[in-house]
């Protein structure tokens, strides 16, 4: 009785074809999927680099609208002696 071809197995191959076939799917699954995950994390991290100096502006703003508030007193307080 002879065994069909396509049954036969391989010494050279130790592992069934299919079997290979899904790890190197697998694989390239799992790269894809790395990089995407690379290219999100990339992105967040410039955002955040952009929002470094949002604090000291904040600071700042805060400032000038406190001296803003100021010379606003200072002018009313004007305008009612006279």
């Amino acid at each position: 009785m002879k065994i069909s071809p396509f049954r036969e197995r391989r010494s050279w191959l130790p592992l069934p074809p299919t079997l290979l076939c899904a790890a190197g799917a697998q694989l390239i699954t799992a790269v894809i999927w790395a990089t995407a995950l690379d290219a999100r994390v990339g992105v967040l991290e410039s955002v955040r680099a952009d929002a470094r100096g949002v604090p000291e502006k904040l600071a700042r703003l805060e400032e000038r609208v406190d001296a803003i508030r100021q010379d606003v007193a200072f002018i009313r307080r004007a305008l009612e002696r006279k």
